[in-house]
């Protein structure tokens, strides 16, 4: 069973020295792991933007959260499992199925971080007023020189699909190709079944532009623009879900730098990168986002971070 209340002498000072903002959880193999500690939010709280209601990164099998954790340093694997320490250097050319297994084996609760939470520390960081790196939070641990895969979202042929709110959080959801727990986005923003016309999905053309719009695209090429220039097409209303996944930009202007790229691919399945290496410049930061390469790839500057949400949890 996960233990996750070891009051030991290195939970001590991490929490002391982080002012409680980063905390040492340990998995069932008797790991450390250092993590980020995020306290439930609503949306509406980190900007008016993101729309009302709890942050989806926070309900889990419909069930609130009253904290979800993010491992501060990205993954290195030991004894089967990803574990999250400082002062080491990560393993990479892990592909996406692998990166979900490494941190499933940690243990009930323990998870690939979720696109959803991914989206939720971004939020929070806007919510705070934070920077891209913060000394402060601890958050110079967080960014790295690695791009990283995330779970509970990807793209098919172009259209948007997800688990929804955070139940990639569960280790039991099946996150596979074939998954029929995948979900696309109505242009309400309503969860419906894959290939409903008139779900939300990335445009492209062969001029390498990239789009939101309605309804799966027929032209299948790569598309690239930074994330804060991505655009809906004529007539779209982009619901708030969008927004608080960070699959379209809210207007944060003031609130924080919506620093980073969005590459996508409207042609078979694609499964999400975030974050980026310093070599990338401003293609790299907390809105960055990676749609265009399938779950079999893996290389140097892939990695992947455990997440961990109780499953059983105060609101």
């Amino acid at each position: 069973m996960t233990t996750i209340l070891v009051r030991d002498q290195l939970r001590f000072e991490v929490e002391g020295s982080s002012d409680g903002q980063i905390t040492v959880l340990y998995d069932k193999k008797g790991y450390p792991n250092y993590m980020m500690v995020i306290p439930k939010f609503r949306s509406e709280e980190a900007s008016p933007e993101f729309g009302k209601g709890v942050c989806p990164a926070f309900i889990v099998n419909g069930i609130e959260k009253s904290e979800i954790f993010i491992g501060l340093n990205l993954a290195v694997v030991k004894g089967g499992c990803g574990i999250s320490i400082p002062g080491v250097e990560p393993t990479t050319r892990v592909n996406f199925d692998q990166a979900l297994l490494y941190c499933k084996k940690k243990g009930p609760g323990w998870h690939l971080t979720s696109n959803a939470e991914w989206a939720a520390l971004a939020m929070w960081c806007a919510k705070n007023g934070w920077l891209y790196k913060d000394l402060r939070s601890g958050m110079q641990g967080f960014f790295s020189s690695r791009w990283e895969w995330v779970g509970g979202l990807r793209l098919n042929d172009g259209e948007i699909q997800v688990l929804p709110n955070n139940d990639a959080a569960d280790n039991t959801k099946d996150q596979g190709a074939e998954s029929e727990l995948w979900k696309s986005i109505s242009s309400k923003g309503d969860l419906v079944a894959p290939g409903e016309d008139g779900s939300f999905a990335y445009h492209t053309d062969d001029n390498n532009g990239v789009w939101l719009a309605a309804g799966k695209p027929t032209e299948k090429e790569f598309g690239y623009c930074r994330f804060r220039s991505l655009q809906a097409g004529d007539g779209i209303e982009v619901p708030d879900i969008l927004k608080q996944l960070l699959l379209f930009p809210a207007n944060l202007d003031g609130a924080m730098n919506v620093s980073g790229g969005f590459w996508a691919y409207a042609d078979g399945e694609s499964v999400p990168l975030r974050g980026g290496s310093w070599d990338d410049g401003a293609d790299a930061g907390l809105f960055a986002l990676v749609l265009d390469i399938p779950r079999s790839s893996s290389s140097s500057s892939i990695g992947f971070r455990p997440a961990f949400v109780p499953e059983k949890s105060a609101v």
